[in-house]
C-alpha cells in the first residue's frame, strides 16, 4: 500500500509522525512524507522519502515567513496561526500539489498532521481515505470549539477545490482520528468522534548529533530541573534570563536547552550548577529529570508526561494554554503567566511541583495511563484498515 503523510514542517509535529511512518515501513509499505521543500533535510535524514510540497516555510522561522503574525498579541497568536496561517495560507497550494502528485505517485491513503489540512482536502478531492492524526493540544478541547473555529475557514478552502462545506468537521474526522494523548488529558467532549482512537505517543527526537553530554552520568543527588521554549519560541530570551535567573541560587542542577539559533552568550553568567544545550533529546532526557519547565508545546508536554514528570508551564501561544490548563486540571502542574513574570514567582513554582508529591503523583497517574495504550505499532494496523477498505473505521464500543 502506497502511503503519504503529511507534515507541518516543525520539528515537533515530525517527531510525533515519524514513529507511524516507520511502523507502516517496517510492514511493507511504502511510505512517503509531504512537506516543506526547507523541511526535506530532516525528514530524509530520519531515512523517509520525501515530497516537497506546499508553501516552502519552517516553522522556526515562522516569522520570517508570515510577517503579518509579528503584530499579533501571543494570546491572539494561536487562532491567527490556525485559522489564517495553516488554513487560509498553507492549505491550497498543500492540496494542489499533491494532486499533481497523486498523478505520477498514485497513493492509497494520506496520513496528516491535524494542523497540515492539504492532506486531508487532497484525500478528499481524490476520492481516497485519510487519517488525523492528533499531535496538537487542540484535541484536548471539545469538537464545539474546533467546529466553531475550523469548520467556516475550512469550508471556504474546501470550495475552491469543488468539495462540499465540512462545517461540522465529519469529513475532517470521517475515517480515523489517532490522538497521542490518554482519554483521561482529554475535556468532556460528547460530540468525539466515534473514529477517535488513543495511541501511546512514541517520540523520534533523537539524530546522529543528539546524544547527552557526559555530565548527565555525573549529576549528583541534587534535583535536576529542565527548561525549554522549545524551537520555534525560543527566542524569548528575556523569559529564558528570569527562568534561569529564579533558579540561581538552588540547591539543584538546571539544563536549558535553548534551541541550535540561540546564543548561549546572552544569557549571561551562568553559574556552574546551569548547563545550556543547543539541543537535547527529550525522550533521553525525561528519565534523568524530576522537574521541567516548559512552554507547553504538545509534544515536550507528552515526553515529560511519557515519564511521570512534572510541569511548570508559561504558555506563549498557540496550544500552550491549553496543555497547561490540562496539566493542572489533573494535578499534575503549575502554569506563570508570561506577563509580569518574577524569578521569586518561578523559584516559588518549581519548589512547588519538587516538594509537594501530589504533582508527581498526577504526573505518573497519567504516565501509567500512556504506558497502557498500544503504540505505533497498533497504529499502523487501523492505517491499514482503513486504507484497504477505503471505508471509516468500525466503531468500537
Amino acid at each position: 500500500m502506497r502511503c503519504l503523510f503529511t507534515v507541518q514542517p516543525a520539528l515537533a509535529h515530525f517527531h510525533l509522525v515519524a514513529p507511524q511512518a516507520r511502523a507502516l515501513c517496517d510492514r511493507g509499505h511504502d511510505v512517503r512524507i509531504a512537506t516543506a521543500a526547507t523541511f526535506a533535510p530532516v525528514v530524509e535524514g530520519a531515512g523517509f522519502r520525501c515530497c516537497p510540497a506546499g508553501l516552502d516555510w519552517s516553522a522556526d522561522a515562522y516569522e520570517e515567513a508570515f510577517p503579518e503574525i509579528r503584530s499579533v498579541p501571543n494570546e491572539d497568536r494561536g487562532r491567527v496561526l490556525l485559522e489564517d496561517i495553516f488554513v487560509r495560507q498553507c492549505t491550497p497550494p498543500m492540496a494542489r500539489d499533491l494532486v499533481d502528485l497523486a498523478e505520477e505517485w498514485p497513493f492509497d491513503v494520506v496520513i496528516h498532521d491535524l494542523l497540515e489540512f492539504g492532506g486531508y482536502v487532497a484525500a478528499e478531492a481524490l476520492g481516497i481515505p485519510h487519517v488525523t492524526l492528533g499531535i496538537s493540544g487542540i484535541v484536548t478541547v471539545p469538537m464545539v470549539w474546533l467546529r466553531a473555529s475550523l469548520g467556516p475557514v475550512l469550508s471556504d478552502v474546501r470550495r475552491t477545490f469543488a468539495l462540499p462545506p465540512d462545517e461540522d468537521l465529519s469529513r475532517l474526522f470521517a475515517f480515523l482520528r489517532l490522538d497521542f494523548v490518554p482519554p483521561s488529558y482529554r475535556m468532556p467532549d460528547p460530540l468525539l468522534p466515534a473514529v477517535t482512537r488513543s495511541v501511546r505517543p512514541v517520540v523520534h527526537d533523537e539524530t546522529v548529533d543528539s546524544g547527552l553530554p557526559a555530565y548527565f552520568e555525573h549529576l549528583d543527588g541534587a534535583p535536576t530541573l529542565l527548561i525549554s521554549l522549545g524551537s520555534v519560541f525560543n527566542r524569548d530570551i528575556d523569559l529564558f534570563r528570569v527562568l534561569v535567573e529564579g533558579l540561581r541560587d538552588e540547591s539543584m542542577h538546571v539544563i536549558v536547552a535553548a534551541g541550535r539559533d540561540l546564543d548561549p552568550s546572552l544569557l549571561g553568567d551562568l553559574p556552574p550548577s546551569v548547563h545550556v544545550e543547543p539541543y537535547l533529546p527529550f525522550s533521553r532526557v525525561a528519565t534523568y529529570v524530576d522537574a521541567a519547565i516548559l512552554h507547553g508545546g504538545l509534544t515536550s508536554t507528552l515526553t515529560m508526561l511519557g515519564s511521570g514528570v512534572p510541569v511548570v508551564f508559561v504558555p506563549l501561544a498557540a496550544d500552550h494554554p491549553v496543555n497547561a490548563q490540562r496539566f493542572s486540571d489533573l494535578h499534575a502542574g503549575l502554569t506563570l503567566r508570561r506577563a509580569d513574570l518574577k524569578r521569586a514567582d518561578v523559584r516559588r513554582a518549581v519548589r512547588a511541583v519538587l516538594d509537594d508529591p501530589r504533582y508527581r503523583q498526577g504526573a505518573r497517574r497519567i504516565q501509567r495511563e500512556m504506558e497502557a495504550l498500544d503504540g505505533p505499532e497498533a497504529a499502523a494496523c487501523l492505517i491499514e484498515e482503513v486504507g484497504r477498505r477505503k471505508k471509516p473505521l468500525e466503531h468500537q464500543p
